[in-house]
């Protein structure tokens, strides 16, 4: 990632000297961050810089001098497609999972210490099995006051996430797939990821499952928790596609989840509990 979230701690008994403890600096966007008695939580979100893999096609300038529809276009298309891969393994061969992942870097009595996100064998990354981000959001729970750095994280391989969090529940919604994906693809729906974690303790963050519903969720006010349940507020439709001739009308439902475990997998999962659907038809949530 080429940006960070820098944290400062600073001493202050001496209210007139403040003095700088330590500082941290996290690869990735800052989202939001909550104090609770000397732990701090905070979400990031960190796109994945890939040195050396190229996303687009490096076509020669003849290529744009050529007609629309001669045949010559799409052999240069695919021979350069092909050697784009080919470099592009090449370079994955070459990284290691550190390359990939967010790091932390700790400042202290003027050395630096690096806490490398890759030494718990990624169990606590979690990822859309479908998933095409290549986008990482982190959940830190990071104890600023203890005389040796310690910290807790999660991450979540997706999108840039939406916030929502109470006194007990974090929860992250974001696109289950970017904007790009759905050209060409007119049949697809805009769908929304939810991942849910327990932050009843204040050091530490437990994942505690995830799920997708139909639509696009426009805030953290789209989101809330009670007692065991999730709503959301989305709008469905493909209102967005300004480039479909009859794209399908936008309409907004609310939809509540709940816990569960998928009994094939294992895993923890949200199911849906409820939903009130066809509100306001030919309108979105603003």
């Amino acid at each position: 990632s080429s940006s960070l979230t820098k944290f400062t701690v600073f001493d202050i008994e001496n209210r007139s000297a403040p003095d700088v403890e330590r500082e941290l600096f996290i690869e990735g966007s800052y989202i939001t961050a909550r104090e609770i008695n000397g732990t701090v939580r905070t979400v990031t979100h960190a796109h994945m810089d890939v040195p050396g893999v190229q996303s687009w096609l490096d076509l020669p300038r003849g290529y744009w001098n050529l007609d629309y529809d001669d045949p010559l276009r799409l052999e240069i298309r695919e021979k350069v497609a092909y050697q784009t891969m080919l470099n592009n393994n090449e370079a994955l061969d070459r990284l290691s999972l550190s390359d990939l992942i967010p790091q932390v870097y700790e400042y202290s009595g003027g050395e630096v210490v690096i806490h490398a996100m890759s030494d718990n064998a990624c169990r606590d990354f979690v990822a859309p099995e479908d998933g095409m981000s290549r986008g990482i959001s982190s959940i830190f729970s990071l104890d600023l006051v203890a005389s040796d750095f310690d910290y807790e994280v999660d991450h979540v391989v997706g999108a840039y996430p939406q916030v929502y969090a109470s006194s007990d529940v974090l929860v992250l919604a974001e696109s289950a797939f970017s904007g790009w994906w759905f050209w060409g693809n007119d049949d697809m729906d805009e769908m929304t990821n939810l991942h849910t974690f327990d932050i009843s303790a204040p050091d530490a963050t437990l994942y505690t499952g995830s799920g997708r519903i139909a639509g696009t969720v426009l805030n953290q006010f789209s989101l809330s928790e009670h007692e065991g349940v999730l709503r959301v507020a989305t709008t469905v439709g493909q209102w967005a596609r300004w480039w479909m001739d009859d794209p399908e009308p936008m309409s907004s439902q609310l939809v509540t989840l709940v816990r569960s475990m998928d009994v094939d997998t294992g895993k923890q999962v949200l199911v849906e509990a409820g939903r009130v659907d066809g509100i306001a038809p030919g309108e979105r949530i603003w």
